[in-house]
């Protein structure tokens, strides 16, 4: 073998080892650019989820104060004492109330036990299916729900929120 055809064989080696790393090079550039988008994306999504859940608390929480004053203005001024039905109904309410309390901490049990005070109401009082602002409240339970299934969702895929 002559001197040239072995620098002709280090040249090609070269040449190919130079577009392998070229090649690597690409793909590893692909891959950071695909992560960093990746990076974003659960970011935005935890974003969001922070203001869904505070959105839902803010909400609750004026639930809460506007009911109490609500209950306490009636509780004074009632003369007449309530009828059994009543109290159910107030205690469901309450019930209601208890369950946004407690979606702030716990979203999944707080949604439910609002959710399911809420059925009892509408089964005891089919009215109330007809005040549509009374139907936040049921929205509210329903959005912790959805809030706790995301943000599991998230935890699950190592997603810090």
């Amino acid at each position: 073998m002559s001197w040239a055809s072995l620098t002709d064989i280090v040249d090609r080696h070269k040449s190919h080892q130079s577009f392998t790393l070229t090649v690597f090079d690409n793909q590893h550039l692909d891959k950071k650019i695909l992560y960093s988008q990746i990076l974003i994306i659960n970011k935005m999504k935890t974003t969001l989820i922070k203001i869904l859940r505070w959105t839902l608390r803010i909400l609750s929480g004026i639930f809460i104060l506007f009911f109490l004053v609500m209950f306490i203005g009636e509780t004074l001024d009632s003369a007449n004492p309530l009828s059994a039905n009543a109290i159910l109904q107030v205690s469901l309410i309450g019930l209601s109330l208890i369950g946004l309390g407690l979606a702030w901490k716990w979203e999944l049990w707080g949604g439910i036990i609002a959710l399911a005070a809420y059925a009892g109401l509408a089964i005891l009082n089919p009215d109330t299916l007809h005040f549509s602002l009374l139907l936040l409240y049921p929205a509210t339970a329903i959005l912790f729900i959805v809030l706790w299934a995301i943000s599991r969702n998230a935890i699950v895929k190592n997603e810090h929120i």
